[in-house]
This record gives structure tokens, sequence and C-alpha cells, in this order.
């Protein structure tokens, strides 16, 4: 049975489109640490972790989660807090407050926060460039924008 041009032509186009409407993200490297100290003697360690993409009530939910550890020998505020996401294009995905404000950490202790961004009601995962974020975080008197870069060579496939 011969192939049709036009058949061939629906199905790729149904298969481009399905991939198009999930998009499966990697990031390379899918942690980042950034050291935390302070001339008072401070010493900590941030976690930045991607969790992955998820969907709650048909919203696309970025996922990260983010671990304090007090590495040095008195307690470490990490209040306030506050988390932002940023597309690949310098626009925000969304910002969460520390609420509740993450307690203090005690020497040898961590805390663990998830950090979780849905698309914005009215928008989709297509509005972004989610394929390179920033985690713009803010912990107690630390600020960094931790780069979160597309992994290029891996690819996961799309799901049902």
């Amino acid at each position: 049975m011969p192939v049709r041009p036009l058949a061939l032509a629906a199905v790729l186009v149904a298969l481009v489109g399905a991939c198009a409407a999930h998009p499966h993200i990697r990031y390379d490297p899918s942690y980042q640490v950034r050291e935390l100290g302070g001339e008072d003697g401070t010493r900590g360690r941030l976690v930045l972790v991607w969790r992955g993409l998820d969907y709650h009530d048909d919203v696309p939910v970025l996922r990260f989660r983010a671990r304090v550890q007090n590495r040095g020998p008195r307690a470490l505020d990490p209040a306030p807090a506050s988390f932002e996401l940023v597309d690949g294009r310098g626009a925000s995905i969304g910002t969460l407050p520390g609420e509740p404000p993450p307690a203090a950490v005690e020497p040898g202790g961590e805390q663990r926060i998830e950090v979780v961004f849905p698309i914005p009601a009215g928008k989709g995962l297509h509005d972004f460039d989610v394929q390179d974020v920033t985690l713009r975080v803010r912990l107690g008197r630390w600020d960094w924008s931790v780069p979160f870069p597309h992994d290029y060579l891996s690819y996961d496939p799309p799901r049902d």
C-alpha cells in the first residue's frame, strides 16, 4: 500500500505538535551550590536542585528544592527569603516569598524549602523561554542569580 504524502505530512504535524505541547526540560547541571559566609563567622551552603516539570490541575509547574546547610558555629538566619524564576529572555515566571519565613538553622543542621513555580494564569509554557532559566534567590542578607542552562546533550521523551 503506497504512502500518501498528505497523510504522512498530517502524521508529522501531529507528532511535532504533540512534542511542542509537552516540552521536557532538563538542565545541566541539575543542581547548583553556593557558599554562604559572613564576617561574623557565619558559614553555610545553599544547594538548589531542579526537581522537574509537573502538572497540577493541568497547569505546568516548575519545581526546585532549596537546601540551606549550616556549617558554622552559630545559627544561620535565612529570613527573609524569596525566590524568583526568570526565563531565558529575562521575563519573570513568578516570585515566591518565603512564607512562612524559614526558621534559623542551627549549627550542623539543614533546612529544605520546596520552591514551586506554576505558570501564571492565562499563560502557557510556550509564552516563556524555559529552556534556560535563572533562579534569583534571597536568603537573609545573601542574594544570588543562579543560572540553570538547558542540557542540550540529553533528551527526555514526551509523557503521554
